[in-house]
């Protein structure tokens, strides 16, 4: 009985009897079109057809490696990145579920990949992706960081070399401009209770320490959703010279230890606050709203645009984490040609894994480059790689806070 596997909204079997699915005759069909391409006076190859007739197999029979991967050549003549991703997801899928039980040979699965990626590398390059194909690019990516780890769990001493592939697909991610997506705006309530102090201190009436004490802090929500806390405000220089001459000297010494108690202990708790528990306290304070306030429109709205903006973030995340496997794996496939003395392959390998070095996904990559614009007065470039940078500053600092608070609670 042939497994189920769904791709977009197409449903398709995973073959388990590779060689009935081999002798069955649209099968033989979809082969002998593809062999056309050594007899160049049969005329070129019929992707759509071998792309239906494929479809067609998946759905009845199912797929196995070679069926996938001529299928995805098809796709991707045929529907471009779109046709990439699915065609990439299909064959993960076959090898994690024929696994080492498949029949088809290490060498073969190696010419197999050669073959498909000497026929899609063209159209791969050649494509100029939008913002709306930036989710098939990283579809794309997990499929290629996917399809490496099966094969390098099913053969390890021959793992095919998609390095080709997910390059021009990561080149394609690092080239496209993403929408810069806003912090959300979180609603702040501030109480009105017990603030006569306070007021009278900004209206410049109230004198006193008491009243500086209170100018120095900023409440926070009402008594009863909050945790009461101090927090000290941030002085400029005129402010601090002002508050001098309003109170005296004598005064602020004699204030001295609680003042610098207050600014010190503030300080030292952002220094040991871990990083990414502002991000993480956004994410948690859009819910707690919405428990309050659960069909309020305008936090439905603001909710809405949390989870978008966290969405963002952890696509960006996964997004460079496929892209530091894949040039871990080009390190390794370098490493290995240099040791079999296959030197234009190695060259040709280390070439890719200096453009990943040189190139603006990695944070201290990106950091350089920034000042690199700014030294060249490229203000505008500058300012669009900043917000670049900042996002996958954000995306890795909420990846962090949730490890901490995962490690936090199995303590």
């Amino acid at each position: 009985m042939s497994s189920l596997f769904f791709s977009e909204l197409k449903k398709f079997k995973l073959a388990d009897d590779e060689e009935s699915l081999r002798d069955t005759s649209a099968y033989q069909q979809v082969r002998g079109e593809i062999n056309r391409r050594v007899n160049p006076l049969t005329g070129g190859i019929d992707w759509s057809m071998v792309f239906n007739l494929c479809e067609e197999i998946g759905k009845r029979e199912g797929f196995d490696l070679l069926l996938a991967v001529y299928y995805t050549v098809a796709a991707v003549k045929i529907h471009g990145l779109r046709g990439l991703s699915n065609g990439l997801e299909i064959q993960a899928a076959v090898l994690t579920h024929q696994g080492l039980n498949s029949t088809f040979p290490a060498a073969k699965r190696i010419d197999l990949f050669n073959w498909m990626i000497g026929q899609i590398g063209k159209e791969i390059r050649a494509v100029k992706p939008g913002i709306t194909q930036l989710r098939e690019l990283y579809r794309c990516e997990r499929a290629c960081t996917a399809l490496y780890d099966l094969l390098k769990e099913i053969q390890p001493d021959n793992v095919p070399d998609l390095e080709a592939v997910a390059f021009n697909v990561f080149e394609h991610i690092d080239r496209l401009e993403h929408p810069a997506v806003p912090a959300p705006q979180i609603i702040k309530v501030f109480a009105v209770k017990k603030l006569a102090l306070f007021s009278a201190l900004l209206l410049g009436v109230g004198v006193g320490i008491l009243s500086l004490h209170f100018w120095l802090t900023m409440p926070r929500l009402m008594d009863s959703v909050v945790v009461t806390q101090q927090t000290p405000k941030i002085l400029t220089k005129e402010e601090g010279d002002k508050l001098v001459r309003e109170f005296g000297s004598n005064i602020i010494l004699e204030k001295r230890d609680e003042l610098a108690d207050l600014y010190s202990g503030a300080t030292q708790g952002i220094m040991e606050r871990p990083v990414g528990e502002d991000v993480l306290e956004t994410l948690e304070r859009s819910e707690s709203l919405r428990y309050l306030f659960p069909e309020d429109v305008d936090v439905i709205v603001q909710s809405l645009e949390v989870a978008s903006w966290q969405q963002v973030l952890e696509e960006d995340f996964q997004a460079q984490m496929a892209r530091f496997r894949a040039a871990r794996t080009r390190a390794a496939n370098l490493a290995r040609s240099v040791k079999l003395g296959k030197l234009n392959k190695a060259r040709r390998q280390s070439k890719e894994l200096e453009k990943y070095a040189v190139s603006l996904s990695p944070l201290y990559g990106r950091t350089l480059y920034v000042e690199e614009l700014l030294n060249q007065n490229d203000y505008s470039g500058a300012e669009g790689e900043l917000k670049k940078l900042s996002r996958s500053m954000n995306a890795l600092s909420l990846k962090i806070a949730r490890l901490e608070r995962q490690l936090s609670n199995a303590l």
